[in-house]
Order: C-alpha cells, then sequence, then structure tokens
C-alpha cells in the first residue's frame, strides 16, 4: 500500500507541481511523516485538505 501510495502521489505531483508545496508541508508534520495515505490525493482538493489538516494540527498555524 505504501509504495501505490508513493507512486500515486508522484504522478500527483508530476500532473499538478503547484501542489508540491502542499504535499511537501503535509509530509514533513510530525503526524502523517510521510505517510500520507490517508488523505485522498484528489488534486481538485488536495490543497484545500492539506490547508485544513495543517490549520487543525500545527501550533504554529494556529497563532496566525
Amino acid at each position: 500500500m505504501q509504495k501505490q501510495n508513493e507512486l500515486d502521489k508522484a504522478d500527483m505531483l508530476q500532473a499538478n507541481p503547484h501542489l508540491r508545496d502542499a504535499e511537501h508541508g503535509l509530509e514533513d508534520h510530525d503526524l502523517p511523516r510521510s505517510g500520507l495515505t490517508v488523505f485522498d490525493l484528489d488534486s481538485l482538493q488536495f490543497q484545500v485538505r492539506a490547508d485544513a489538516f495543517i490549520k487543525v494540527f500545527d501550533k504554529s498555524a494556529s497563532a496566525e
């Protein structure tokens, strides 16, 4: 499953390079720790979901 997720992420980023920062932000977070298998890699929703995750789970983002 992890291998397929890595392939899916690569495909998503190749087709949608503007999502690279959102994907890297999630991978660098302590909770998912590079494992984005719980995230739907739908390119139309990925940025919104990544932002929502960071807003809820990143203490430094809540200070904004």
